[in-house]
């Protein structure tokens, strides 16, 4: 953290932005401790495909498979291809990925 405050006393960012920015940072840590460690993911790389195919229905298959968007419009063979595809992005608290504005 104090690398980041270092930085941006130098550059002169103006003090809301600090404050979202330490605040961003703090909840980046959060889910890093919640989610897949470098030694998890290397342990996940050396598993056969077809355990990694068991391994992710039974992980993000649980999200994915339920939702009627996909189950009714893509065969389950596909889905499972998918799976090896999906990666994990993170944003920031409150934030809209997608805002429906109705007139």
């Amino acid at each position: 953290m104090q690398i980041l405050n270092k930085f941006m006393k130098k550059n002169k960012i103006d003090f809301n932005t600090q404050i979202l920015i330490r605040k961003y940072m703090h909840f980046l840590w959060d889910q890093e401790d919640k989610h897949t460690s470098k030694t998890e993911s290397e342990l996940f790389s050396k598993l056969t495909d077809h355990l990694k195919s068991n391994f992710l229905e039974q992980t993000t298959g649980k999200i994915l498979f339920p939702l009627a968007l996909f189950s009714k419009n893509f065969s389950h063979q596909f889905l499972q291809q998918v799976l090896f595809i999906m990666k994990p992005v993170t944003f920031e608290p409150n934030s809209f990925i997608y805002q429906v504005l109705f007139k």
